[in-house]
């Protein structure tokens, strides 16, 4: 539709003496449509948070801007009286960041509330519509550049979350197509190779499903996360996205670096790039300010301290709620969390004589009784924590009591220990035994789908041994260490040469990294790393009792789990069992790994206090 057919129909419906606003409404919309193609002006939408504009015109279903029409000759397009259209008209401005009022023949264009220009494509005549011709291109080109601005129009966390759920889910349904095609086609792609490189680092038998899935999610929100520090609201790219994406995290990095190609997958790149549509209509600081989806009143009981991780589960609940229930992941209420901490602060302090509570680090004697599961040998007896000194250093244990096991590595650790390489067996020999300061050093320990050097179990401490095999290998070690760091571990590096020439400096310098990373310092959060910016761990020390193995698989298993917290009840069930029975013929992802140590820690630690409380004489 052309502007002077348009107008000609208003003319004719004009003239017929009983239109209403209404009459008009499929003229304009058709001719929006007209003017810009790629654009579809909805009549009557659903009521937006500030009510119900006439219009909302949309580009790939994000608003671009709203339309509210009047009456042709309404009195009070300027929205100043307040028995006209005042009271609407400043609601909407305060609320809507592309605006137009309009009477279908006279335009005025808002942004951000302010007025920035108006223009008419008609005037009224002795009864008639009489066109305005001089006026039909800049009529044309604002109508253009009002569709093309670029403002924050999704304003709802929900909204937000059900659109980029939405992207995610076709994002993860065509990279599955899309590995599934190559497989079957014999054909090489940056996707196939980025699955076989998490298959080779992370998870050994992720499916193409499961591959596809923990993907689009990664983008989906490393792109959220970016937008949220992104500090030019008016432009977002995936190229911005990865130059925002925080250093401290070196594996989204690493991704969005391939996503900022030019040279993307066009299987993809088409839903990537729809996804920074949606994040260019929103600004998710403000969004989130107030974001709070289990609060009751506007200032109680809200998560607005940290709530890009709550987020989390709002976004998993629209894009696939069965699995954010398989993966545990709910709020609970701060109040409920504060009560738990202060109530066992309180039990320290009152009942245990330890005057600083939770960030007390002095050592208590604790004596078991002959019943309840206790190991042979230790009914009655009176044990210690075991404490390590370095040059009389009190050394803070730092143990990860359930690490990845892969069984089908056994044969291959087994041999590299019969290799007897000369550098690892000289250092074994100063070692072994205890006799590097009573330190139980482990060799070819197996860890995920790694076998390292040596691993000292009381410090999560792994030893590599570095010497001309590793000269070529960079990358792989870079991603290797990657992945222990991950898991909360810290690794030391020693070269073969200066273990066959310098063995004596050698064991000094670990000496002085174990005092100086380990050495007894002020107290700090339970979880954190002590060097801040590598990622939590479970803490908490070796408990006594039995320890064993929880097998996954046939080939994989946790080792070095406590029996009292594979047994431990929490009302009818008992938690470390059911966790992995809820999940029962599903693949373990990364992130599942990782919670389920957390839940073995907490478990063996609630055992722990509750014997102690229950010490307690009343």
């Amino acid at each position: 539709m052309t502007i002077e057919q348009y107008i000609d129909n208003i003319n004719a419906k004009y003239k017929l003496g009983n239109a209403t606003e209404h009459t008009f409404r499929g003229l304009l919309e058709q001719l929006l449509e007209s003017i810009v193609p790629e654009i579809r002006a909805t009549n009557e939408p659903k009521r937006q948070q500030c009510g119900a504009p006439d219009y909302i015109l949309t580009k790939k279903e994000i608003p671009v801007g709203f339309i509210e029409a009047k009456d042709i000759g309404d009195k009070d397009l300027l929205g100043i009286k307040k028995t006209g259209n005042k009271e609407q008209f400043d609601r909407y401005k305060n609320s809507l960041n592309n605006l137009i009022f309009t009477d279908y023949i006279d335009f005025h264009l808002y942004n951000d509330g302010i007025f920035v220009t108006k223009i008419a494509i008609a005037e009224i005549q002795n009864g008639s519509i009489v066109p305005l011709s001089g006026s039909f291109v800049t009529f044309t080109n604002l109508i253009k550049d009002f569709c093309s601005t670029v403002s924050q129009t999704i304003k709802s966390p929900q909204k937000l979350a059900e659109m980029m759920a939405g992207k995610a889910r076709l994002l993860s349904d065509v990279i599955e197509s899309a590995l599934t095609s190559d497989e079957n086609n014999s054909q090489d792609s940056t996707l196939k190779d980025q699955m076989n490189a998490f298959k080779e680092i992370l998870i050994h038998d992720i499916t193409p499903k499961g591959f596809a899935d923990v993907y689009a999610q990664t983008i989906a929100y490393g792109m959220f996360a970016a937008r949220l520090h992104d500090p030019t609201l008016p432009t977002f790219s995936r190229q911005e996205a990865s130059e925002l994406i925080p250093k401290s995290n070196p594996f989204l990095r690493k991704l969005f670096g391939y996503i900022a190609r030019p040279d993307l997958d066009d299987r993809i790149k088409w839903i990537v790039d729809s996804l920074v549509e949606i994040f260019l209509a929103c600004n998710v600081e403000e969004i989130l300010k107030n974001y709070s989806p289990h609060r009751t009143s506007p200032k109680g009981g809200g998560q607005g301290e940290d709530p890009i991780i709550h987020f989390y589960e709002t976004f998993l609940s629209e894009y696939d709620p069965k699995l954010r229930k398989a993966r545990g992941v709910w709020y609970t209420p701060k109040p409920v969390v504060n009560f738990i901490i202060r109530a066992v602060d309180d039990i320290l302090k009152t009942e245990f004589d330890l005057l600083q509570g939770l960030a007390d680090n002095s050592k208590i004697k604790l004596k078991f009784p002959s019943s309840g599961g206790v190991p042979a040998g230790r009914g009655g007896q009176e044990v210690h924590k075991v404490q390590i000194f370095v040059n009389k250093i009190l050394i803070i244990q730092n143990p990860i009591l359930v690490l990845p096991f892969n069984e089908a590595l056994k044969q291959r650790a087994k041999e590299l220990r019969q290799a007897e390489n000369l550098s690892e067996v000289l250092f074994w020999m100063q070692v072994t035994k205890g006799g590097f300061h009573k330190i139980d050093f482990d060799r070819q320990r197996i860890i995920g789908n790694y076998i390292v050097d040596f691993y000292l179990k009381r410090l999560g401490l792994v030893i590599e041994i570095d010497g001309s095999r590793h000269d070529n290998k960079q990358e792989y070690d870079a991603k290797r260490e990657e992945y222990l760091l991950s898991l909360g571990l810290r690794v030391y590096r020693i070269q073969v040469a200066d273990i066959m020439k310098r063995m004596k400096i050698v064991l000094q310098d670990l000496e002085n990294y174990i005092v100086e990373h380990y050495g007894e310092k002020p107290p700090r959060p339970s979880g954190t790393h002590p060097e801040g910016n590598l990622p939590p761990r479970p803490s908490g020390t070796p408990q006594e009792g039995n320890l064993g193995k929880v097998f996954i698989n046939e080939t994989q298993h946790f080792d070095n789990v406590p029996e009292v917290a594979w047994n431990f009840y929490i009302g009818g069930y008992q938690p470390a069992q059911k966790w992995l029975k809820d999940r029962k013929g599903r693949k373990l992802e990364f992130d599942d790994i990782a919670h389920y140590q957390k839940i073995i820690v907490a478990l063996t630690e609630t055992d722990r206090l509750m014997k102690e409380i229950d010490k307690i004489k009343i």
